[in-house]
């Protein structure tokens, strides 16, 4: 049963490349995905986006609207987490998608770090 919105599937739909091995329906690789996603689910917290207390995933049952509330915020979200995991789990052999994944990462933290600042209730 697939579960809508979820964020592991969600990361593992948008890994490029990859056939049935990923599907929702393979978990080969998923305690592998889950911790890589934790890890940027923590670094999301840190940048002051989520739940204060943190928020873990433990397989495809949770969601990004458990996560987050915002739509905007989540839409960041899911690019941050999956350029992240993917450079973790399947690293790119172009140096220009590493380069151009790590430019927009870097690009998604500032934003979200400005957001959580300043509290616009985006």
């Amino acid at each position: 049963m697939a579960i809508n919105n979820s964020i592991l599937n969600t990361v593992k739909d948008a890994i490029p490349g990859t056939d049935d091995s990923l599907s929702e329906q393979a978990n080969v690789f998923d305690d592998q995905l889950i911790m890589y996603i934790n890890a940027q689910l923590n670094r999301l917290r840190q940048l002051g986006v989520g739940p204060k207390e943190g928020f873990k995933i433990t397989g495809p049952y949770e969601t990004w609207d458990a996560f987050l509330t915002n739509d905007v915020e989540i839409n960041m979200a899911k690019e941050f987490v999956i350029n992240k995991v993917r450079l973790l789990f399947d690293t790119p052999q172009s140096g220009f998608v590493v380069t151009m994944l790590e430019k927009e990462n870097d690009k998604l933290e500032w934003l979200m770090n400005v957001d959580a600042e300043n509290d616009w209730g985006i």
